[in-house]
């Protein structure tokens, strides 16, 4: 309850005041000023991520508990990854665990290159990310899926280029940019969907981190 509070805290204090102040740039398309309220997104986004991380952990760590379930082993040091690839393969290990068993060796029994079965594992796990997304807001706009396809893309062309240090950086970088980017897109949908023929902008944007919540 506490952890929810501070989240709903986050949203009306930091996040929902960056878009009360955003009306231009959404109205008008300014990129610049919409680069400005993005980077101002990522602090607040990012911390929304790691609560949220937090208590999916809680919760599984709980359920272990109470069914006397040995494996606790949810996730691994995603934030020492020095690679994208490393970072989707360590963050959410139950995920990881049932997608490989019921995907990726279910296209490997029917004669699909591992290669090919690791891509279309890919673009499953993004779908089922897009779709978790749409489905409290109503709306499907694929925000959340080509931001993955973007990182697959920098993994696959960038990930040699960047060892090392650089490539947890890298990673790092893409994990900050990554949700305020989304939540911008998503919410500027939401924005000229709901309030475009609207005479008030400030009063309807002061109801609207209901939102962010359903984002994460």
């Amino acid at each position: 309850v506490v952890v929810i509070q501070i989240m709903v805290a986050i949203v009306q204090q930091w996040i929902e005041p960056i878009f009360q102040k955003s009306e231009k740039p959404f109205t008008s398309m300014d990129i610049t000023l919409r680069v400005k309220h993005l980077v101002g997104l990522v602090a607040p986004t990012h911390f929304l991520w790691l609560l949220l991380f937090f208590l999916t952990h809680s919760y599984l760590n709980f359920c272990a508990e109470l069914l006397c379930f040995g494996d606790r082993h949810f996730y691994g040091d995603w934030w020492n990854a020095q690679t994208l690839i490393s970072f989707w393969n360590t963050w959410n290990i139950p995920f990881q665990k049932w997608i490989n068993r019921h995907v990726y060796a279910q296209l490997v029994e029917r004669n699909v290159s591992p290669t090919k079965a690791e891509f279309l594992v890919f673009l499953m796990s993004a779908a089922l990310c897009e779709y978790l997304v749409a489905l409290p807001l109503h709306s499907c706009r694929l925000w959340i899926f080509l931001v993955m396809v973007s990182e697959l893309l920098v993994a696959v062309f960038l990930g040699n280029s960047f060892q090392g240090n650089y490539g947890n950086g890298l990673v790092w970088l893409c994990l900050l940019l990554g949700p305020p980017l989304a939540v911008t897109t998503y919410f500027h949908d939401h924005y000229i969907g709901s309030h475009h023929h609207s005479r008030s902008i400030s009063a309807p944007l002061a109801s609207d981190h209901r939102v962010f919540l359903q984002l994460y």
